[in-house]
């Protein structure tokens, strides 16, 4: 038990910027549960301002008035190089074009919601190992890596589960 408490220390904070207060307090204390800090920005202005090099990673919804995701992402990059945290923007649009423009503008990756928590669990915890100082394409190299990774992870968490379940059962 000890272990886990040790690691969840370890866990980088995690910056959730959505409009509605409903998602940011979902994604909160889904992310809280997990052994994330979290902090939170109603809009893409306060996100801006609360970017840092102590942000591990960034959940930005894409459509919010004033400052999009998108632009978020393209002001960090030009104005904080370095500085910007891996970040993965959550849409309900479905343009096939949105991936494409969420990766150009500096994202790892553009999920649309729903998602399911299982998966946004993977890719949080992936972009939790991505080194910011690394160049765009490697940073995405090594995001895929640990995605995979995570997703086998999460596989085998399961079937330890299952193992565990059905041997209760017996």
């Amino acid at each position: 038990m000890e272990l886990e408490f040790e690691e969840t220390l370890l866990k980088p904070a995690v910056l959730v910027c959505d409009d509605d207060q409903n998602h940011r307090e979902l994604l909160r204390e889904f992310l809280t549960d997990d052994g994330f800090p979290v902090i939170l920005a109603k809009d893409g202005r306060e996100a801006l301002r609360k970017a840092n090099v102590n942000i591990g990673a960034m959940i930005l919804d894409l459509h919010m008035p004033d400052l999009d995701g998108l632009t978020v992402c393209r002001r960090l990059a030009k104005l904080k190089a370095g500085i910007m945290p891996p970040t993965l923007i959550l849409t309900g649009a479905t343009s096939p074009e949105l991936r494409a423009h969420a990766l150009a503008a500096g994202a790892l990756e553009c999920l649309i919601k729903p998602v399911s928590l299982s998966e946004l669990r993977v890719h949080v915890a992936a972009l939790a190992h991505i080194d910011r100082r690394l160049d765009p394409l490697t940073m995405r190299q090594q995001y895929l890596v640990a995605v995979e990774r995570e997703r086998f992870r999460e596989r085998v968490n399961q079937a330890q589960l299952r193992r565990n379940f059905e041997s209760s059962l017996n």
